[in-house]
C-alpha cells in the first residue's frame, strides 16, 4: 500500500502541502474538502474545481473583492484567485 498522510493534513488548501503526494492521497484531500463545500483546491498554481451540483454562496462581489490584487495562495483556493 501507499503511505497515508497524517490526519492534520486532511483538507489542506494546496495538495503540495501533503506529506505523501500520490493519486489516492490527492483524491482523498479533494473529497474531504468537497464534503465541506470547499470545491476549490490548489496543486501549486493549478486550481482544481469540483462541481458541487448545488448553489454555494461563495461568488459574491465581497468575495471577489477579497481576491483583487492578491497572489495565489494568500487567500483560500477560489476561482477569483485566478
Amino acid at each position: 500500500g501507499r503511505p497515508v498522510n497524517p490526519p492534520n493534513l486532511d483538507g489542506v488548501g494546496d495538495n503540495t502541502q501533503l506529506m505523501h503526494l500520490h493519486e489516492p492521497s490527492l483524491l482523498h484531500n479533494i473529497r474531504y474538502r468537497y464534503q465541506k463545500d470547499l470545491i476549490y483546491t490548489y496543486t501549486g498554481y493549478i486550481l482544481i474545481a469540483v462541481n458541487p451540483y448545488k448553489q454555494l454562496h461563495c461568488f459574491t462581489d465581497a468575495d471577489m473583492a477579497e481576491y483583487i490584487g492578491k497572489s495565489i495562495g494568500v487567500r483560500p483556493p477560489h476561482l477569483y484567485a485566478i
